[in-house]
C-alpha cells in the first residue's frame, strides 16, 4: 500500500512537472511572437515621405497637375478663403478646415436672445457665386426656451456676395502686385 502511494505521488509529481514545462514553453513562444510584433510595429519605413508626396488625395484647394503631383496650394494664395476669413473677422470661429473646405462660426449676436451661426463650404476655387455655399442658423431665446431656425436665403446671399466682392478686391490687389 505504501508502494502504491509512492507510485501515485511520483506519477503526480512527474505529470505536474511536465504540465508546468509545457505551459512555460508555450508562454515563452508567445512572448517571442509578441516581441517580434512590437518590433515590426515600431519599424520606420524610409519611403513614407515619398508616399505622402506622391499621394493622390489632394485637398479641395490643391492644384494637382498630372497624376498626383502632390503640388499643394496654400490657404494664403486662395482669394475665396482669405476673403471669407476677412468678411467674417468679427465672428468667433468654431471650426476652420482649409483642406476640408469649410468654415463654421460659433454662435454670434449682440445679446444672448438672438444669435446666428454660419457654415461656409467651398465647392471650387473659381471666383463665382456658385463656388461658395452658405448655410445659416438663427437662435432666438425667450424665457429660457430657445428655437433654432434656418436663416433666410437673402441673408445667406448677402454674405456670399460680400465674400465674392472681397475676393475680387483681393484678386485685383494681387494682380497689381505682379
Amino acid at each position: 500500500m505504501l508502494l502504491d502511494h509512492m507510485k501515485i505521488y511520483k506519477f503526480i509529481k512527474i505529470t505536474s512537472l511536465l504540465i508546468i514545462l509545457v505551459f512555460s514553453a508555450s508562454c515563452a513562444s508567445k512572448d517571442k511572437e509578441n516581441d517580434e510584433t512590437v518590433v515590426k510595429k515600431k519599424r520606420i519605413n524610409p519611403n513614407v515621405t515619398e508616399k505622402v508626396r506622391d499621394s493622390k488625395t489632394d485637398g479641395l484647394f490643391s492644384k494637382a497637375i498630372g497624376k498626383g503631383s502632390g503640388n499643394f496650394e496654400f490657404a494664403t494664395s486662395n482669394v475665396l478663403w482669405r476673403a471669407s476669413l476677412k468678411t467674417l473677422n468679427f465672428m468667433p470661429l468654431s471650426t476652420v478646415s482649409y483642406s476640408g473646405g469649410v468654415i463654421v462660426t460659433d454662435w454670434y449676436g449682440k445679446n444672448e436672445d438672438e444669435m446666428i451661426k454660419l457654415t461656409i463650404r467651398f465647392l471650387s476655387n473659381d471666383l463665382a457665386l456658385s463656388s461658395v455655399e452658405i448655410s445659416g442658423f438663427k437662435k432666438v431665446c425667450n424665457l429660457e426656451k430657445c428655437t433654432i431656425t434656418k436663416t433666410n436665403s437673402a441673408l445667406n446671399n448677402e454674405i456670399k456676395s460680400k465674400i465674392i466682392e472681397e475676393a475680387k478686391i483681393l484678386k485685383l490687389k494681387e494682380e497689381q502686385k505682379k
